[in-house]
């Protein structure tokens, strides 16, 4: 992929005396000295161009074994908040309606996902609920038996009206 972007500079190739500058990607016009953060520039070919980068940069062992990092994470109108993040690949602005931050949940998300925690509390309070359970019918129940369940009993009631709420 050829974006026309800085990516280093050297001397020019010196052939019988004069400097070969006229090449494939290679300019003698000096590169502007200070780039923005979150920016880059390109050669458009007459003269550079400052352009927002928002790609992420593949790590020192290069794109086939390296892994990308940085970048600006983004999501798009239609995504969730378990819509993975979005990076471009190309040089530019981030796409129109771009998000920088994670799509909050819905409401209805949010009550589904205190639903599940709720069941998941109560699967344990079953759980929990067993022993203390077995020794009051035979007849083996200690006073921390009869209080354990006692608690059980009263949390499982509280989450069983907090679930009807929602």
């Amino acid at each position: 992929l050829i974006t026309g972007e800085l990516l280093y500079t050297r001397p020019a190739q010196v052939v019988g005396g004069k400097e070969i500058t006229e090449s494939a990607s290679a300019t003698s016009v000096a590169p502007p000295a200070d780039t923005p953060a979150g920016h880059t520039v390109r050669w458009t070919g007459v003269a550079w161009e400052t352009v927002e980068d928002h790609r992420q940069k593949t790590d020192e062992h290069g794109p086939k074994q390296g892994t990308k990092q940085g970048g600006t994470p983004f999501w798009l109108p239609g995504d969730t908040h378990a819509s993975p993040a979005r990076y471009v690949e190309e040089l530019g602005p981030l796409p129109e309606g771009a998000m920088l931050e994670v799509p909050a949940m819905t409401p209805e998300e949010i009550a589904e996902r205190r639903k599940g925690e709720i069941m998941g509390r109560l699967s344990s309070i079953d759980a929990a609920s067993i022993r203390p359970l077995r020794a009051a019918a035979d007849g083996s129940a200690t006073e921390f038996d009869v209080n354990k369940l006692a608690l059980l009993a009263a949390e499982a009631a509280e989450l069983r009206a907090v679930l009807a709420t929602l």
